[in-house]
């Protein structure tokens, strides 16, 4: 995203710039579980919420706590994000849909 390279792993996300600046580290609240790529964010799933990223790196929301063990981003737009979020496992899968400007279920 934006000249980052994005790499997620465990409860993080690692947000490498062009050498020699450092890399930027962003904390999860659960597990990692994958990126997703918009025109002007990237997305992270974790276990529990989805987090946007803006191009600079900076976290613009973290959607509050939408699954207990997993979340799967199915659909990234301008106005939402959309998937499924494990509520109850195993297999308790149930849709959700986030405002993509702010983080807020709709």
């Amino acid at each position: 995203i934006g000249e980052f390279l994005a790499v997620g792993f465990g409860h993080e996300v690692h947000l490498v710039p062009p050498w020699p600046a450092p890399p930027r580290t962003i904390r999860l609240r659960s597990y990692f579980v994958s990126l997703h790529r918009a025109a002007d964010a990237l997305y992270v799933a974790s276990g529990e919420d989805v987090t946007r990223v803006d191009p600079d790196g900076t976290v613009r929301w973290t959607s509050p706590q939408i699954a207990v063990d997993g979340v799967r981003v199915e659909l990234v737009t301008d106005e939402l994000v959309a998937g499924e979020a494990d509520e109850a496992p195993p297999g308790g899968w149930r849709p959700f849909q986030l405002d993509a400007t702010d983080g807020t279920p709709c």
